[in-house]
């Protein structure tokens, strides 16, 4: 089949107001038989952009895997959204993920994984343009997936999670398993 990712960070904050920043949407992916790495080479959605917290704080990046809808297309509320991405990263901030989600008809992701970065506070008076990528050229992405995926259980240690058709899942985590029942999004874990 073919897969959708969207990338996420979930700890931006905009005047006491908590959002998300768009990192990354790229559809079309496959992978080959016998392979557990993703490739596509459709043109990128919202072109990936690197993590990059503020100084002092740490960010939840968020990664989903779904299956891509036969006909998958940019929902129109969404397109003047997608429109400018790569002029600010300040455009990429309110990202509404769960009426993307509905909207594009992508259903329950089939694999998440998130992870944190901090940025240490600086001492220096200079000042750096920063943030993130240059998006590629390049249309072409490949995911590589986690080694060993676990899953939380009752007890907080890891349990492997079954790969049921050929794609590794990635790893799931009571954290990352509440913010998706935050948005309406049940995971059912084999």
């Amino acid at each position: 089949g073919k897969y959708v990712v969207i990338m996420i960070d979930i700890d931006v904050n905009i005047n006491g107001n908590n959002t998300n920043l768009i990192h990354w949407i790229q559809g079309n992916f496959t992978a080959a038989p016998g392979s557990t790495q993703l490739s596509s080479p459709s043109t990128i959605v919202a072109p990936y952009f690197a993590p990059n917290p503020p100084p002092g704080q740490t960010h939840r990046y968020v990664e989903m895997l779904f299956n891509e809808p036969q006909g998958f297309s940019i929902p129109a509320p969404f397109t003047a959204f997608f429109a400018n991405l790569t002029a600010s990263v300040f455009n990429r901030i309110g990202f509404e993920l769960d009426k993307f989600i509905d909207q594009s008809k992508l259903g329950n992701p089939v694999a998440a994984n998130y992870f944190r970065v901090s940025t240490p506070n600086t001492t220096s008076s200079s000042s750096s343009g920063g943030g993130g990528a240059t998006p590629s050229a390049s249309n072409t992405a490949s995911i590589n997936p986690t080694v060993n995926p676990t899953r939380p259980t009752t007890n907080s240690t890891s349990a492997p999670i079954p790969s049921n058709d050929g794609v590794a899942d990635r790893v799931l985590n009571a954290p990352m398993l509440a913010f998706l029942a935050m948005l309406g999004i049940a995971i059912n874990m084999i």
